[in-house]
């Protein structure tokens, strides 16, 4: 089962994910760079953060973003 995203760590949902930067930001067509700024304290904009969470409410079809691991 997927796990719940975590705003306030975005580093600890990707970890328990195993996946590199590249692999879990990627999935929302975010760079490994932002995605790391993301990680270390930036505020994650606004419909970035609604993709995010509609992903892992399973709100938006995997199809546009691949499968998630099981």
């Amino acid at each position: 089962a997927k796990c719940k995203f975590n705003f306030s760590d975005p580093a600890k949902t990707r970890w328990l994910a195993r996946e590199s930067q590249v692999e879990f930001w990627d999935r929302f067509s975010i760079t490994q760079s932002s995605g790391c700024r993301y990680e270390n304290g930036r505020e994650i904009p606004e419909p970035t953060a609604l993709l995010i969470a509609l992903y892992y409410s399973k709100k938006i079809m995997t199809l546009i973003f691949g499968r998630p691991k099981q």
